[in-house]
């Protein structure tokens, strides 16, 4: 019983933290294409960043069939698209060690750890976004304040981030 709710707040908490930013993209870049939402690498990002943010919602005290709910329940609230297959995907994208799957896990840590404020300065792509027009081009993204909140503590530099790991693989 307690898993169940664990999985509807995790959730609620992941569809919540993500989907403005996938708001944001679809408003930025026009309609994703459904197909766009079956690549590995988007499969291992999306998927990725809703266990994050369910293992964060819970303290890490959802059981895995728990988490598998939350994260196809919110993969639709996420996607607008319902696909039942996704979380098998999952496995066997993972259970394959799929190179574009894995490189979409490796971005949402890496994301998520400046979304939320937790990033090692010394990483080299971070470094690489300060020196680059990236940053620039994210302040035009961000033009409210309710978009700012949308990148967390990470600001700007999530936002471009995002435009990197996001963003360019979907279009």
């Amino acid at each position: 019983m307690f898993d169940l709710w664990r999985a509807a707040k995790a959730r609620r908490s992941a569809a919540r933290t993500i989907r403005p930013l996938v708001d944001l993209s679809r408003q930025r870049i026009g309609a994703i294409p459904d197909e766009a939402w079956r690549a590995p690498y988007m499969i291992g990002f999306l998927g990725m960043l809703i266990t994050l943010v369910a293992e964060q919602e819970t303290d890490g005290r959802i059981g895995s069939e728990g988490l598998a709910l939350a994260q196809l329940e919110a993969w639709s609230d996420i996607t607008g698209v319902s696909d039942d297959l996704v979380g098998e995907d999952m496995c066997l994208l993972s259970a394959n060690d799929d190179p574009d799957f894995q490189l979409g896990c490796n971005n949402a840590r890496r994301f998520m750890s400046v979304f939320t404020g937790m990033h090692d300065p010394a990483d080299p792509e971070i470094a690489e976004l300060y020196e680059s027009n990236d940053l620039l081009i994210a302040q035009t993204y961000v033009q409210s304040p309710e978009q700012a909140g949308a990148f967390g503590k990470g600001g700007d530099l999530a936002a471009a981030m995002w435009s990197r790991f996001f963003d360019e693989c979907v279009c």
